[in-house]
């Protein structure tokens, strides 16, 4: 897919898939869009593909297993370091902090937030917390662990969701007790921990926040409408074409638009966030509820975020290398402050 060449004046970015969770294929297949386009930007781009046992980098076709120890490859006898990664794994190790912080730990650029913004916004339960005191709704939710009974006393239909798992795996929804113990038993396959949420009626909207040029932006905000097939936007509804409609911009007011916007930013400087996310929310009345932060979200062809950067009038090859862009110069400039004379150890 890719070949690595010795141009020492091209930055060599390692685009990262994989990874250990449910979320994989998903994430094979946006790691392949982000190769596809950052291939015809300025910088040369090899794909690693992460699994338990071993990392592989495919090169001209080929696959060669990447050094942990330094981050590296192996190519015609000369070692080939990566400057910069583009995180594309979606779930463990990615998204939950993992991998930011191996990348931290040898001084590699990375397209993410850190580790500790990463774990605290891949916990569901834990980030709705951490933004309690910002004006957003929480829909009332409860906590259970592997092993506990179905609470008895709630109000249906009630979500059940993996504490820490993505892309809508395990997101079941049960209109009674019997469904949502039945519905615990399925979501325990993906996590050991769920949250049971009451359900918000209203308007699915997401929005996508970005740095460029160091400023905190926002994208297009897009509606989600879930086909008569789907009682909510699932798994199947998320990656078959034709089972949900992506509305972009969405088709709410200027005024509700520019909340939405300007709530989004606040929860990114809140939880110390970076690189590209999207906010999930149900807009019910004129209340946006928070759903949940993605921190890498999907970039396949069936995904939401490179459809907002194109309504943006962003090429995805311009979109995708800003981003490289943004990592490379964020890490200068905390290379430079940390040598500083100003700086305090």
């Amino acid at each position: 897919m890719t070949s690595a060449d010795s141009n020492p004046g091209r930055k060599h970015v390692a685009v990262l898939a994989g990874g250990f969770s449910a979320e994989r294929e998903i994430s094979i297949q946006s790691a392949s869009e982000v190769v596809a386009n950052l291939a015809a930007s300025e910088f040369e781009v090899t794909l690693v593909r992460i699994d338990r046992d071993a990392w592989t980098a495919e090169v001209n076709g080929a696959d060669i297993e990447v050094n942990r120890g330094d981050f590296s490859i192996e190519v015609e006898g000369q070692s080939r370091p990566f400057d910069a990664a583009f995180i594309a794994v979606h779930g463990t190790p990615g998204e939950d902090g993992l991998l930011p912080a191996y990348l931290e730990l040898l001084g590699i650029p990375h397209t993410t937030c850190g580790p500790l913004a990463a774990a605290a916004t891949f916990h569901k339960a834990m980030c709705k917390e951490l933004i309690r005191d910002l004006d957003v709704g929480l829909a009332k939710s409860v906590t259970v662990k592997k092993g506990d009974a179905a609470p008895e006393h709630l109000v249906y239909p009630v979500f059940v969701k993996p504490n820490q798992n993505g892309s809508s795996c395990g997101l079941l929804l049960a209109h009674d007790l019997a469904e949502l113990k039945e519905a615990m038993e399925k979501s325990f396959e993906f996590d050991s921990e769920l949250i049971l949420e009451e359900r918000i009626q209203g308007t699915e909207v997401t929005c996508g926040v970005w740095q460029r040029e160091g400023r905190v932006e926002t994208l297009p905000l897009t509606e989600i409408v879930s086909g008569e097939n789907h009682e909510f936007f699932d798994y199947s509804a998320k990656y078959t074409a034709g089972e949900a409609q992506e509305i972009t911009p969405a088709r709410i007011s200027d005024e509700q638009r520019d909340r939405c916007w300007a709530l989004s930013r606040a929860i990114y400087e809140k939880l110390g966030l970076q690189g590209l996310i999207r906010v999930d929310y149900i807009m019910s009345g004129e209340e946006f509820f928070f759903l949940e932060v993605n921190t890498v979200p999907g970039m396949s062809g069936a995904s939401i975020a490179p459809k907002m950067a194109l309504a943006a009038g962003f090429s995805l090859t311009e979109f995708y290398a800003n981003m490289v862009r943004e990592a490379l110069a964020q890490a200068e400039s905390r290379k430079s402050n940390a040598f500083s004379p100003d700086h305090q150890a």
